[in-house]
């Protein structure tokens, strides 16, 4: 299974913006959107960073309310890790657990295409699960 099963489910929306942009520009759209991150790209929608929740909890902690005023280009985290439509949720799933994060978005062209999170992976592979069940079912019926 790939990639490309979840983004058909839940759409290729992802939330982004520029690294200019105030982290109050980030907690609105999380939390417009509820959504637990927000992808930075530049001029081009090239994928540069990402701001996490964790990453907003962190520099309040380290800024108090002074936070807000950074930009996403101070709280993010350079270079996440991106996928494809057609790499294996199975391996993505792994490289969001060894590495600890959540979401990743997901490229095409070298712009960014959509998000997956580990929500989405939890979900698709509960459908699979319950399904296999269902087949299992009916053939004992059978």
């Amino acid at each position: 299974m790939t990639v490309s099963r979840i983004l058909k489910k839940k759409g290729n929306f992802a939330l982004s913006m520029k690294a200019s942009e105030s982290v109050q520009r980030a907690v609105d759209l999380l939390s417009s959107h509820d959504m637990g991150a927000v992808v930075v790209v530049d001029n081009q929608e090239h994928v540069i960073g990402i701001v996490s929740e964790r990453d907003i909890v962190r520099a309040f902690k380290a800024h108090g309310s002074k936070a807000l005023a950074l930009t996403a280009e101070d709280l993010m985290t350079r270079s996440p890790f991106t996928c494809k439509a057609d790499d294996r949720v199975d391996h993505v799933l792994a490289s969001m657990d060894k590495r600890n994060f959540r979401h990743a978005p997901v490229i095409a062209e070298g712009k960014l295409a959509g998000m997956i999170s580990i929500k989405d992976i939890v979900k698709l592979k509960l459908e699979e699960v319950q399904s296999e069940a269902d087949e299992i079912r009916k053939y004992i019926a059978a």
